[in-house]
């Protein structure tokens, strides 16, 4: 397979205007700064080629990012010829190395999570990021995720736009075919890359172009447009069901949020509960667990108000305790009672979970003169400290605060010789807090 395509017949007539549609809508973002996923291939130099028409018409700041993934020989070409069209046509051009590390979920997607990371540490606020997708691609998407057996969310494919951190993500192309963009390209006498690796049927989406989508198309020929349609249906019905679950959400608000209240979550039936937690999960930006996964996740709500059940999943733990429900990452292995770490307390300690600082404030935190060194230590069981006049357990105070359980081994105590001075950002002995004409170190654990 060359590393490069250049169509056979450049005066095929074509009867399509990319410009002015892209124009209109790009009209509100014209003050912002515009950037293009661009990777060489068909797609993205047809949307190059339309965008520099546009600036034509109306200047604005336009900015070409080309990922170099390394995952193919003819990768360094395909940079060079990236660079080229954009110094051709005056438009800046960055060029970012990725490392595409798979981790269970495959190459494919291993190499977007790359992409979309490497955009993410590129844009500037505000900025606008326009990729090539079309109405194939959004047709191809909906066919994979139906294969997946997924939802609503899933099935609604690829929307026009998005937020992609502090920047916008724009597709202007899902209302074309790909046989459109290449009769533009054809008319153009443009010249793209072609990816060798779209050749390869080991990729879902490559044997799904490939072997599947010429099948449908002869039965059905206007299947892309119609799955499309779907698409944007699927797309309304999961956009009320996100106004259901903020509704469901509000009835569930905790004094810890994000924390959901697990008698709010009983007071909805089981469709509307599956709804918000797929909906609370997906606001943290954790992976969604799947149907029995998430039957897992319903069986807390019942579970005995003084249990403390859990659930884990792809890196994810959703816990219960008392009457809130929690997610959050994967917790590490819980630290040996025996260990025992030097402090600097001028130092960030990193800790097996998390980290340790602290910074000096008048009158405040931890009063420490620096006559003996400092040191943190993991609770063994039985650790007392002063407080409010009387020596307490720890174990109290942290039922008595609500500390989570399962943050109770993880919780750095922080000793001067066999004396307990503090815990983590918590509580600090009564004896050692800096009053009003003491140099102090406020101190702060960060999870």
């Amino acid at each position: 397979m060359k590393p490069w395509s250049k169509p056979s017949d450049p005066n095929m007539p074509v009867n399509l205007d990319l410009k002015q549609p892209l124009y209109h809508q790009l009209r509100p973002y014209f003050n912002r700064p515009i950037y293009l996923a661009y990777s060489g291939g068909l797609d993205s130099q047809v949307l190059l080629h339309v965008l520099v028409r546009v600036r034509q018409q109306q200047p604005f700041d336009l900015t070409a990012i080309h990922i170099h993934h390394g995952l193919s020989v003819h990768a360094d070409s395909w940079v060079n010829h990236c660079v080229y069209y954009c110094e051709k046509w005056a438009v800046a051009c960055q060029v970012k190395e990725v490392a595409c590390i798979e981790q269970g979920q495959g190459l494919e997607a291993a190499a977007r999570q790359a992409r979309y990371s490497a955009f993410a540490q590129i844009l500037p606020q505000d900025a606008v990021l326009l990729t090539a997708h079309h109405g194939d691609d959004q047709a191809e998407t909906l066919l994979l995720q139906l294969f997946r057996g997924a939802g609503s969310q899933g099935l609604a494919a690829m929307p026009f736009f998005k937020k992609l951190g502090n920047a916008l993500l724009l597709r202007p192309f899902l209302t074309y075919g790909r046989t459109q963009l290449h009769a533009y390209a054809q008319q153009q006498g443009l010249t793209w890359v072609e990816d060798d690796g779209n050749q390869n049927l080991r990729f879902d989406r490559n044997f799904l172009r490939q072997k599947i989508s010429p099948l449908l198309a002869q039965r059905w020929p206007q299947f892309m447009h119609t799955l499309g349609r779907a698409a944007t249906l699927q797309a309304e019905n999961a956009h009320l069901l996100q106004q259901l679950a903020q509704i469901d959400q509000a009835s569930c608000q905790t004094q810890n949020p994000p924390c959901l209240a697990i008698n709010g979550l009983l007071k909805l039936d089981t469709l509307r509960q599956k709804n918000l937690l797929r909906y609370w999960l997906s606001q943290q930006s954790f992976a969604l667990p799947s149907h029995q996964q998430l039957a897992q996740v319903l069986k807390l709500l019942s579970a005995a108000s003084d249990r403390q059940p859990q659930v884990h999943y792809a890196g994810v733990e959703i816990r219960r305790y008392r009457n809130a429900l929690y997610a959050m990452n994967a917790l590490p292995a819980k630290p040996s009672s025996s260990l025992v770490l030097p402090w600097q307390i001028d130092c960030v300690l990193s800790l097996p979970y998390g980290q340790l600082s602290a910074q000096k404030q008048q009158g405040q935190g931890l009063k420490w003169t620096n006559d003996a060194p400092l040191t943190v230590h993991f609770r063994q069981g039985g650790e007392r400290i002063q407080h409010h006049g009387v020596s307490k357990k720890i174990k109290k105070l942290c039922q008595a605060q609500g500390i989570e359980p399962w943050l109770r081994p993880f919780l750095p105590c922080i000793y001067r010789h066999e004396q307990l001075l503090a815990v983590a950002d918590w509580v600090i002995d009564e004896r050692f807090c800096a009053r009003e004409n003491d140099s102090g170190w406020q101190l702060y654990w960060h999870k």
